[in-house]
């Protein structure tokens, strides 16, 4: 069996756990909670809810990230969270018609158009 092979069946075996998770939230659940990391970003004053739903987001991209680098997207080297989640908040604001998706799925779409893996 290739490399390439192995590396696609270990993806699949682990988005299995990822899908069982991440499936509950959407989109519009991401774009809610990127608003509240927007504001932090900005320095505005945030509630306890804001802060807890700019972690979420601040996760949910990272487990995205952790669990599709380099075979869904291929990132450079040392790429911050800051920056992934930045990605995806602008992928959420020009793609409001798709944020009825899941929210593994628009992470890693909107990663993989800014890192797409050489073939």
């Amino acid at each position: 069996m290739g490399f390439t092979m192995k590396k696609t069946l270990a993806l699949f075996s682990a988005l299995i756990p990822l899908y069982s998770v991440a499936g509950f939230y959407n989109g519009n659940d991401l774009d809610y909670w990127a608003s509240s990391l927007s504001k932090s970003n900005k320095g505005l004053p945030l509630t306890a809810s804001n802060e807890s739903d700019a972690s979420a987001f601040q996760g949910y991209v990272a487990g995205v990230y952790d669990t599709g680098e380099g075979v869904l997207f291929c990132p450079p080297e040392r790429s911050a969270l800051k920056q992934m989640t930045d990605i995806v908040t602008d992928y959420l604001i020009k793609h409001p018609e798709k944020r009825n998706a899941q929210g593994a799925d628009l992470v890693s779409i909107a990663l993989s158009e800014k890192f797409p893996c050489k073939k």
